[in-house]
């Protein structure tokens, strides 16, 4: 980056590194404030990878479409990631104006995530039948409202060339790894370009039924090997299953499954999932809960984790030391600020008695320990700091039962790497839990100054793991 040195630009004094570097602190928006300081910062400006690398479009409005032409001029022939909403019908701006500008846009996509209205899916699939030699991450979404059944029928595949162009031989994206399709099947001809994806997302409506589980899958994707399918019913007709699929599927290293429950009980006794390292299901039944331990001896290691992605949901995560097996279970938190009798089977039952190891962050701590059971054969308790707080942490109130506890664990999953916590309110929170002694191992966490004395009144011992030193 250059800064003609002028008098009136003080940034010129600076070497050219450190000016860049501050503006990676900068939103698009306070880049293009910060070009109207000069010329020369103009420049730096709409040439600092901030206002190129990572383009929306959510209009076709003039004004839209002629800010997101200059983005992507500025950045030259440079890779970026794509994003694109356009779900407007009977707008022909979006064919005459949005679509040629996506057309130049995508070969340069490392990844492309597109939302569209079904209505314009030619001219999408016309601008994507060309080669995109760096594209790793492909999301496609076909905005079809109306009745449910449209959604089964978007396909996908006008044009068998999609991200791979005409030209021979063709030019594949050889680093895609993930590919997400929402509300669209697959072409009856295999899509060059999915070649060398490892990682699928094929998610229909929960109004959708699929006539059958799509085998057809590693047809398109022969490298999958994680796999998240969600609809709201599937069907399995007899000796649909073949022993080659159930051979493939049975080598995934992870699966999601979204549908009714009834239907994720079908596909638990259809397909070999428990022979699959990590699976994660969303709002399981009792006798899918049961189901999905197949193969699974205790004791479990039991986690609570906040989804990040989605505020109103939290995971609960059972890990198998002996198998190496991982089962997920997507809960809805409405289910837990009541007593609505609509709580995980996890918390209930016998799995109370094969817990090893406990896990909970203390973002979802006040919403889920009121529900957890007394647990007689946990051993070791993490506290998982996970909310990002400016200066000391404040530990939760709420107590737990846990009379076998040895070791008592806090760690920092905070974008900053550490967590600052009171001696005091450390040594509050273990006599909450009872009167045994405890080892305490601290994981990215900082103690005020005079921590160690009064740990060291209430502990048999103090580690403290710093993953920065």
């Amino acid at each position: 980056m250059s800064i003609p040195p002028t008098v009136f630009t003080p940034a010129a004094r600076l070497p050219p590194e450190v000016f860049g570097t501050a503006l990676w602190f900068l939103s698009v928006n306070d880049i293009i404030t910060a070009s109207h300081v000069s010329s020369a910062w103009r420049t730096a400006a709409f040439d600092h990878p901030v206002y190129w690398r990572t383009l929306m479009l959510s209009s076709a409005s003039p004004g839209s479409l002629a800010r997101f032409s200059h983005r992507l001029t500025r950045g030259g022939l440079r890779p970026i990631a794509l994003y694109v909403k356009l779900l407007e019908r009977d707008d022909q701006r979006i064919e005459k104006g949005a679509i040629p500008i996506l057309k130049a846009a995508i070969p340069r996509a490392r990844e492309l995530h597109i939302g569209i209205e079904s209505w314009y899916r030619g001219h999408l699939e016309h601008a994507l039948a060309q080669a995109v030699p760096e594209l790793r991450v492909f999301d496609l979404f076909y905005n079809a409202p109306g009745t449910p059944d449209i959604f089964i029928n978007m396909g996908l595949g006008k044009y068998d060339n999609i991200l791979v162009g005409a030209g021979s031989p063709s030019v594949l994206p050889l680093q895609l790894r993930k590919v997400t399709l929402n509300n669209i099947i697959l072409p009856p001809n295999v899509l060059e370009a999915f070649a060398p994806t490892e990682e699928v997302e094929f998610i229909h409506t929960t109004e959708t039924l699929l006539p059958e589980f799509p085998c057809y899958l590693f047809e398109f994707f022969p490298r999958m090997k994680r796999l998240s399918i969600a609809a709201g019913a599937v069907y399995f007709p007899k000796d649909h299953i073949t022993s080659e699929f159930r051979n493939r599927f049975s080598q995934l290293d992870f699966l999601q499954l979204r549908f009714h429950n009834d239907y994720v009980r079908q596909c638990l006794d259809n397909l070999p999932v428990e022979r699959i390292p990590d699976v994660r299901i969303v709002h399981a039944s009792e006798d899918v809960i049961y189901d999905a331990f197949s193969g699974m001896e205790s004791p479990f290691d039991i986690e609570f984790l906040e989804d990040k992605l989605d505020g109103d949901a939290f995971e609960i995560v059972v890990r198998c030391g002996k198998s190496g097996r991982t089962r997920r279970f997507f809960e809805g938190k409405e289910f837990y600020f009541t007593d609505s009798g609509r709580q995980s089977e996890l918390l209930f039952n016998d799995f109370d008695k094969q817990m090893g190891h406990l896990l909970i962050q203390t973002s979802i701590w006040a919403l889920v320990t009121p529900h957890l059971a007394r647990y007689p054969t946990c051993e070791m308790l993490v506290v998982d700091i996970d909310e990002e707080v400016q200066g000391t942490v404040r530990l939760p109130q709420e107590r737990l039962d846990l009379p076998a506890l040895r070791t008592l664990v806090f760690q920092s999953s905070s974008i900053h790497g550490f967590s600052r916590l009171d001696a005091e309110d450390v040594v509050g929170f273990a006599n909450r839990l009872g009167d045994m002694n405890l080892h305490l191992e601290l994981r990215g966490t900082l103690m005020n100054v005079c921590g160690a004395e009064v740990l060291g009144d209430r502990f048999v011992g103090v580690d403290s793991i710093h993953p920065w030193a």
